[in-house]
């Protein structure tokens, strides 16, 4: 079970469990497969920023979702976590397994049979991914066409990748660390899975190839980016952030960056956030935890902080609060 400290709906009753679902996603009509089928359903739910991560599970049951159109302009990405489904999209029939999930354009019309699933999805607003895509590949134009195969290969590289990130994101907020209410987590977040759906798309890579062919790094770039992440260490700093202020893509700064400092931007972003924590350590005021340093700076897993911070330091951070002045 994912996201378990974020239950929004739990339930017996197949009519208040259907009722709930058409709440969440109007035009959806769910139905039993079996008169004699007991229904165990359970939605868990998180919001990350502008995206909504989704859990759920109606149990050992058998189900049949239809939806008509409708005028939600976003895409829900659907990844099997058990169980198996049928389901007709966008032109297209398939199977639904863990090898093989699903990206949904919630414009459109939906058949879907679910054998005993459960799921994990994320629900993305176009326009925020179109948003994110321009940031990347330095696209100015107005009008941008987003390219997907409905059918989403869970066995590929993307797919593995952009599994292994929303899993992540799910467990890391059901951690003792739950990040939720912090803006700088939940921001990295979001751009971590933004960048990792587009990842997913057969379009995107080839638009980098194209992009980096033509990118000249410029050191000023570096320069303004860098100067903003050592001002603002200690805020929400994102992709969209860097990019804003360094004047360019960020394939661009990413690639200048690496010239001058031989890491990408955000991995900046993480050794400034490190000295920061270091310095806090060592003049921590009594009663001050590494729980607390590690939060302030954005640092969801004490066991992560802690490898990252020996890597960079060469001692654990209870050692340097243990020895502060």
């Amino acid at each position: 079970m994912l996201l378990k400290n974020h239950q929004i709906m739990s339930s017996q009753n197949f009519d208040d469990a259907r009722a709930f679902w058409a709440e969440m996603i109007p035009g959806d009509t769910i139905s039993l497969l079996g008169k004699k089928q007991e229904i165990d359903a359970e939605i868990n739910g998180l919001t990350l920023g502008d995206l909504s991560l989704v859990y759920a599970n109606f149990g050992d049951c058998d189900v049949h979702i239809q939806s008509s159109e409708s005028e939600s302009n976003s895409l829900y990405l659907l990844l099997p976590m058990h169980g198996t489904g049928h389901c007709k999209h966008l032109g297209q029939e398939f199977e639904l397994s863990t090898d093989q999930g699903l990206i949904r354009d919630m414009r459109r019309p939906l058949s879907a049979t679910e054998l005993q699933f459960a799921t994990l999805g994320v629900s993305i607003p176009i326009d925020k991914l179109e948003r994110h895509y321009r940031l990347m590949v330095e696209n100015t134009a107005s009008q941008i066409k987003l390219d997907f195969d409905c059918r989403l290969d869970l066995g590929s590289e993307a797919g593995r990748h952009l599994r292994n990130t929303m899993t992540f994101i799910a467990n890391s907020f059901d951690g003792v660390m739950d990040g939720s209410g912090n803006a700088k987590i939940v921001d990295q977040f979001q751009d971590f899975l933004l960048t990792n759906t587009l990842l997913s798309l057969p379009n995107f890579n080839a638009d980098i190839d194209r992009q980096l062919a033509k990118t000249v790094a410029v050191p000023h770039y570096v320069k303004r980016a860098r100067d903003y992440i050592q001002a603002h260490a200690d805020q929400s700093i994102t992709i969209e952030t860097l990019v804003e202020h360094a004047g360019c893509s960020y394939r661009t700064l990413q690639r200048a960056f690496g010239n001058v400092y031989d890491m990408a931007p955000m991995t900046y972003l993480k050794t400034v956030r490190l000295e920061r924590a270091h310095e806090d350590l060592m003049n921590a005021s009594h009663g001050e935890t590494i729980t607390d340093i590690a939060t302030r700076w954005g640092f969801t897993h004490l066991s992560r902080f802690a490898k990252s911070y020996v890597k960079q330091y060469g001692v654990l951070p209870s050692e340097t609060l243990r020895h502060r002045d």
